[in-house]
């Protein structure tokens, strides 16, 4: 597995954003997906949302290459003397009436309260813009993971209905404590630490010695050797080979791609979980490979993650599995259940 080269570095951007932000700027790998982007710094890979609105993506996985991407976070904010929340509103919400809502998510019941040097939580706003005909609800889903929050959405962009017509943009406050610069920041050098383990690992399974090559064959005696004018004798005829189809890739899978998978295998029962993962890891980069064996592929390396108790990144790799493979089920009597619950909140994301 080849190391994967983390550039981010933080620092106070006016981002493509409708504000001002404290975000990390990353460069993603050519083979990385845009949920894996979210899963490495939000600890979720549903919030891949933030960034395709954070960067002007579509609903794709994809990241464009070359591409650098914008991580926004939610972030503090220390007061200045001769500043109030209408001022700090209006410079970061875009509005100075947003001051209620820096009150409500700082929890402070009296503005007097608020002195310099006091730190309030500032979100990180995103430009929705309506594909067609959308509720507040539909937006809320989106960005929340509920409904709850379309009164606020209402309230937030000073709107009259509940409804949005195809074009609408309104802004929406991210307000996330998983999303907090701190976390974030923390969780990519979480990350970055994993990621130089696996490489170890992969260097150790690189330099691990092979089987010995096999002895050269010994050349027939003369005696066995055929005679000039002897005829020789034709090989027994067999039946034809079976002609391959479209799909035979996915029939039957090739033996240079199970090796390694068999290979995995043992080590995950020989609880060498982190070697195992970095297998797994190179099979599943360098190559596209048949469902069957990407599905083994997924499904081991997810089991091996939950061992190495980095739960969210098992939890991404079954619901790849499950996009390749929407049928798919774990046997409860053989699987842990610590294997099994992962594998149900990714089935009950797709």
């Amino acid at each position: 597995m080849t190391m994967r080269a983390l550039t981010c570095k933080t620092t106070l951007l006016l981002l493509l954003l409708p504000c001002a932000a404290v975000a990390l700027n990353y460069k993603p790998q050519p083979e990385e997906s845009l949920s894996r982007v979210a899963q490495m710094h939000y600890g979720d890979a549903r919030k891949v949302v933030y960034l395709q609105a954070a960067n002007g993506l579509g609903d794709g996985d994809n990241v464009p290459r070359g591409n650098t991407l914008w991580v926004p976070t939610v972030w503090k904010y220390r007061i200045k003397k001769g500043e109030d929340l209408a001022q700090i509103a209006g410079r970061y919400l875009k509005d100075p009436k947003r001051a209620d809502f820096v009150l409500w998510l700082n929890r402070i019941g009296d503005p007097k309260d608020i002195k310099p040097g006091t730190e309030i939580q500032i979100p990180f706003l995103l430009n929705h813009r309506a594909s067609g005909a959308q509720s507040l609800a539909d937006v809320s889903r989106r960005y929340y993971f509920n409904t709850r929050q379309a009164p606020l959405l209402k309230k937030f962009n000073a709107r009259k209905t509940d409804t949005l017509k195809a074009g609408e943009v309104i802004q929406v406050p991210i307000y996330d404590p998983e999303a907090a610069f701190e976390k974030v920041a923390e969780r990519v050098k979480v990350f970055k630490e994993q990621e130089e383990r696996a490489a170890k690992a992969a260097l150790k399974l690189v330099a691990k010695p092979g089987p010995a090559p096999a002895p050269p064959e010994t050349p027939p005696s003369p005696a066995e050797r055929p005679q000039p004018g002897t005829p020789h004798e034709a090989p027994a005829e067999g039946p034809e080979p079976p002609e391959e189809g479209p799909d035979a890739a996915n029939a039957k899978p090739a033996p240079e791609d199970s090796k390694p998978l068999d290979d995995a295998t043992e080590l995950y029962l020989a609880g060498d979980f982190e070697l195992a993962a970095a297998n797994l890891s190179q099979l599943l980069e360098q190559k596209p490979l048949p469902r069957e064996v990407e599905g083994r592929a997924r499904e081991l390396l997810a089991s091996c993650l939950v061992a190495l108790d980095r739960p969210g990144e098992a939890e991404h790799e079954f619901v790849r599995l499950l996009m390749i493979d929407p049928e798919r089920t774990l046997d409860v009597k053989t699987t842990s259940p610590k294997i099994l619950e992962v594998f149900r909140r990714a089935r009950g994301r797709r």
